[in-house]
């Protein structure tokens, strides 16, 4: 009977997974490779794939400390994979482990996203917080961008120095290593998200997403230099 209780609960599990997915809105994908993968969204709303994306399980109960909150970023080094959300949200999963463990975050506010590059993680969120650290999360650097408003997008460079992007439009460049952040000239608009791409001349251009639509802003050499003009 514990048996059959037990997969009973697991069936209402994965038929609610399911109709929170098909209403609930997705914040964050991420495929460690063709076939396995993971979505977020809303109220810890969290399923897996293993087949490329043809079907999709709860996959919630991997967490420790979502609850209720809403999942906004997922990213992975080669050792772990991190999740963060609301309230301070941010967790660990190391590879080959079933499940997510908590960090202790050093903002109690929303994170609105994670980005890595080798074993350097990035997390940036409301009222201009963003951390980084070196360490797998264990210990986390204050990052001083001088703003206030909400840090929508973020990335690492090559050389693993942070990039982000706010939505009252403020661009910040740092060097690995440093707490200052430089701030690039370019359009003042409500940026919504960010993404980086390289040309075919090897210039590294900062793609920008706003209401109005797409700005290019092509990045210098290094952060204090002045970057092109926006397209």
């Amino acid at each position: 009977m514990e048996e059959k209780g037990e997969a009973e609960r697991s069936e209402s599990q994965a038929a609610q997974s399911a109709r929170r997915a098909d209403t609930w809105p997705l914040f964050a994908v991420h495929f460690s490779d063709a076939n396995r993968g993971l979505v977020a969204g809303a109220f810890g709303l969290l399923m897996r794939t293993e087949d490329g994306g043809e079907t999709w399980h709860n996959a919630a109960d991997a967490m420790m400390d979502a609850s209720d909150v809403h999942i906004y970023g997922l990213g992975s080094t080669e050792s772990a994979l991190f999740l963060v959300g609301e309230r301070g949200l941010l967790e660990r999963r190391p590879v080959g482990s079933p499940r997510f463990h908590p960090l202790a975050s050093p903002y109690r506010g929303s994170w609105f996203g994670v980005a890595v590059r080798n074993e350097s993680t990035l997390v940036y969120g409301m009222r201009g917080n963003a951390y980084l650290s070196s360490d797998g999360g264990e210990s986390w650097q204050s990052l001083d961008t001088g703003i206030q408003t909400g840090i929508v997008a973020g990335m690492l460079l090559g050389d693993a120095s942070p990039l982000l992007v706010s939505q009252s439009g403020v661009i910040l460049w740092g060097e690995d290593g440093k707490s200052t952040m430089q701030r690039l000239e370019a359009p003042a608009l409500p940026y919504t998200s960010a993404a980086i791409a390289t040309g075919r001349d090897g210039q590294r251009r900062l793609v920008l997403g706003a209401l109005s639509g797409l700005r290019v802003l092509t990045l210098p050499a290094r952060p204090n230099a002045t970057p092109s003009k926006t397209s």
